[in-house]
């Protein structure tokens, strides 16, 4: 709970993630988890997106 409010989470909102009995594939797709790793967050990481990788690729002029 306490690093999704350093990722900008609600505390309500956190609490209701960490306390949830979910598994990690079924809490990935919560609000709390997708507020605090959102596609920006994982772009600051380094990480790209297999997405926008294909419409290079299939896309490109």
């Amino acid at each position: 709970m306490r690093s999704l409010i350093k990722l900008g989470v609600s505390e309500r909102l956190a609490i209701s993630c960490g306390i949830t009995s979910k598994g990690p594939c079924r809490s990935s797709k919560t609000k709390g988890i997708n507020i605090a790793i959102s596609n920006e967050f994982l772009a600051r990481q380094g990480l790209i997106s297999l997405k926008d990788l294909w419409i290079n690729i299939h896309y490109s002029s």
